[in-house]
């Protein structure tokens, strides 16, 4: 996959690629980072944006920073006891569902098909897949 570096008075591209289903990308402003895809037709779907500072990712702000993930990460912890919590995800993103769940004490297995999205989520997003 071929990476790209830009940047705009804003927001900075941190990397790009082609991916399955079209483009996906990483960008960035200041201590927060975006994974996105952008599909073929043009149209670009926000995934995750988390929170890193001083090279570590910091889960409980990030949750905050993407409401749909804050919402999932509240049902899923809901079922039962963090600590009995199983879950399988289908998908990882950027990373921020499973490894705030794992955080809480649940056991994750996690299963993303791109291995250039897993390349970029643990780029840029802070993803430490040997936890899940």
């Amino acid at each position: 996959p071929s990476m790209v570096r830009l940047q705009s008075a804003s927001r900075v591209l941190l990397a790009s690629a082609r991916h399955g289903h079209g483009l996906v990308g990483v960008s960035g402003i200041g201590h927060k980072r975006q994974l996105w895809f952008q599909e073929e037709r043009g149209g670009r779907l926000l995934q995750t944006e988390v929170v890193i500072a001083d090279g570590t990712l910091h889960l409980e702000h990030s949750l905050r920073q993407t409401p749909y993930l804050n919402f999932m990460f509240k049902k899923l912890r809901g079922y039962g006891e963090p600590s009995g919590c199983r879950v399988l995800v289908l998908g990882v993103g950027g990373g921020l569902l499973p490894q705030a769940l794992v955080k809480s004490g649940c056991k994750v297995i996690a299963v993303e098909s791109s291995e250039v999205v897993l390349s970029l989520a643990r780029k840029f997003m802070g993803l430490q897949a040997e936890t899940l």
